[in-house]
């Protein structure tokens, strides 16, 4: 027969086997999060360091490829600069007829273009477009190549005036920069000259002078020709970017291929070491292609380098920045490679401690444990009835409502108040409890409380006059716990009483002040409804400051009592005719500065017996001579400016 003793030995050596195989579990568990948090802390710390590589990077992409459009603006700027100029417009029309009636421009060229050919060479010489003749200078027959200049085309492409060492207009050059649209811009993009210089060229139209009839029709084109060694690849060069392995340099998209248009490192010349754009995993065909703005890739060399790419603005051309991954991440990986190593042999020795210290207490922990849970349930079972009590007595209903308005708890007020018990609340919605206009008003503050997560209040009227009720609610956002939803808390207080002595009082108030009014009016007839007047305009201003119903009220009663100082004034000084005294201004004016005392009703005073005392008056001030007008009492005591009737 097995005893007692014996069942229960079996169930604690059950029960401390089960204890054990979660808890070695748990361990082995929280181990291997712990090593996937260091690998991703450490990814985490790798990748904001690459991150701030792209930032750097692609600071230098964008201040290069904008001074690149800038470069570009600027030759278009140069040529617009001659298109544009009217003595220009002018010889070039005449040239153009010359031309035209002859069919081949002269041989002897006449003034006009002799002096255009002079300007053209002071612009050139500028704006970088005067390059020299390549060849030897020799007194033989022996060509010297053309590279770079500026010269005048009719629509044709006949060349008017050209500086010298112009190249011709032939081929793909007159394509680009003559036979385009009449208003467009011309642009021949990189290429190189038989000397083997890389060139470019920019064109724009030029318009005659504006017919009679308001029209200006283009009757040829500016063509400039120039180097891009010296204007274009000192650009590719950033202040500061002085690493090793770091290089700016530019490419083009030509069709299938990428083409290089700047010089790079190893003595790679430019246009050489093109590449198809359908390649993979390559820094210029994913540039060219417009995939990524930054990565991580190979380059031309084969080596795996951060790159940064900006596209230049109306030009196939992209600007590469871009450093080798080795020297850009290499103290990343290190401290990548450290901080995990460090990591998971700190969390391994944690582990090792762990598990020894839960091998010695497991039994005494749990039999501790167990004690300390009997304790606790009985001392939560102890709290929740005695807090039931302490809501159960209260005077005023208090109920929780879940965010679909329904029943999680209810005092007996609340529950007497809906003719149920509290019991049976629960689970129910307000509608079904209380009616669909009477739950309306509870479901609005609560869900504010909800949104907002602070306290709410509302206080609702029903009834008039003898029937009036008045109840303020607050409506208070309870947050979710282990054994409750989130909730709202809502407890009601019948404040009708307060409510009634409050509005009494302020009847009485305005009753007094209109008492109040009505004496100082009978006392001097001449400033009636004054106070009435400097109550609306209080009123008025509060309102339009934004001022809640408050302070817009006491402005108003403030304002209806401006004069109230009048009464410690005696009625023959208000109403006697002539000019007042020194001694009787400064009077009236103590009397209306003692009005604004509580006490002023009880500091009556006579007049001064001196009669006639004429006031000074003057821009900004008032001049009082006669006692018979409100404002001018008013005004002894006033900073603002009046105006006299």
């Amino acid at each position: 027969m097995v005893s007692a003793r014996q069942v229960a030995s079996e169930l604690r050596e059950a029960t401390t086997l089960s204890i054990m195989s979660l808890t070695g579990a748990a361990i082995a568990v929280a181990a291997l999060v712990g090593v996937i948090f260091v690998f991703l802390f450490a990814d985490a710390q790798h990748a904001r360091d690459q991150r701030a590589w792209e930032e750097r990077l692609g600071i230098v992409a964008d201040t290069r490829s904008a001074d690149i459009e800038k470069w570009l603006e600027s030759q278009y700027r140069e040529l617009g600069g001659l298109a544009e100029n009217a003595s220009l417009q002018l010889y070039m029309s005449e040239l153009v007829r010359v031309a035209g009636q002859s069919g081949q421009v002269p041989a002897e060229p006449p003034a006009q273009a002799q002096y255009l050919q002079n300007f053209l060479t002071v612009v050139a010489a500028q704006a970088g477009y005067n390059v020299d003749l390549q060849g030897p200078d020799v007194n033989a027959n022996v060509d010297r190549v053309a590279v770079a200049g500026i010269a005048l085309v009719d629509m044709s492409g006949r060349i008017l005036v050209a500086t010298r060492g112009m190249p011709g207009l032939e081929g793909e050059i007159a394509r680009r920069l003559v036979l385009v649209g009449a208003n467009d811009r011309g642009f021949l993009d990189v290429r190189k000259a038989p000397s083997g210089d890389l060139i470019a060229g920019f064109s724009l139209p030029v318009h005659a002078i504006q017919s009679a009839d308001g029209a200006a029709r283009p009757i040829g084109r500016v063509v400039g020709i120039r180097r891009i060694t010296d204007g274009l690849y000192p650009l590719l060069k950033q202040p500061g970017f002085a690493w090793k392995t770091g290089e700016i340099y530019l490419t083009r998209k030509n069709d299938s291929i990428v083409e290089f248009l700047s010089p790079r490192t190893g003595d790679r010349a430019p246009l050489t070491g093109a590449r198809a754009i359908d390649g993979l995993g390559r820094v210029s065909t994913i540039a060219a292609r417009s995939e990524a703005s930054f990565g991580v890739a190979d380059d031309y060399a084969g080596e795996q380098v951060l790159f940064a790419a900006r596209n230049v603005a109306d030009t196939p051309w992209t600007v590469i920045v871009k450093i080798v991954r080795a020297e850009a991440m290499g103290s990343s990986d290190s401290r990548r490679l450290t901080l995990i190593a460090a990591l998971v042999g700190l969390i391994a020795l944690i582990v090792v401690g762990l598990v020894a210290v839960w091998r010695h207490g497991t039994s005494l922990r749990a039999s501790e444990a167990a004690g300390k849970y009997r304790d606790m349930a009985h001392r939560y079972e102890a709290q929740s009835r005695f807090l039931r009590l302490v809501a159960g007595s209260q005077p005023n209903p208090m109920f929780i409502v879940d965010e679909q308005s329904r029943f999680r708890f209810a005092n007996r007020a609340a529950a007497n108040q809906a003719e149920a018990r509290d019991d049976e609340l629960m689970g129910k919605s307000l509608k079904s409890v209380l009616g669909a206009a009477e739950a309306l008003r509870y479901e609005e503050p609560n869900s504010d409380a909800f949104k907002t997560g602070s306290i709410v209040s509302r206080v609702h009227r029903s009834g008039s006059n003898g029937d009036l009720r008045v109840v303020q609610a607050e409506h208070i956002p309870v947050a979710e716990g282990p054994d409750f939803d989130s909730g709202v808390l809502v407890i009601e207080q019948d404040i009708t009483g307060v409510v009634r002595e409050r509005e009494h009082r302020e009847a009485a108030l305005k009753q007094l002040v209109r008492t109040l009014l009505t004496v100082v009016d009978s006392r001097d007839p001449f400033a009636a409804n004054h106070s009435i007047q400097v109550a609306v305009v209080a009123r008025a201003v509060a309102d339009e400051m934004g001022l809640d119903e408050e302070l817009a009220e006491t402005a108003e009663t403030a304002g209806s009592l401006m004069n109230v100082g009048k009464l410690l004034v005696s009625a023959d000084l208000l109403t006697r005719p002539g000019d007042l005294g020194d001694d009787e201004i400064r009077h009236i004016r103590e009397c209306l500065a003692a009005g604004s005392s509580p006490l002023a009703l009880l500091q009556w005073q006579m007049p001064l017996s001196r009669s006639s005392i004429r006031g000074r008056g003057g821009r900004g001030s008032i001049s009082i001579r006669r006692s018979t007008r409100c404002s001018r009492r008013r005004a002894a005591n006033s900073t603002v400016p009046l105006s006299p009737r």
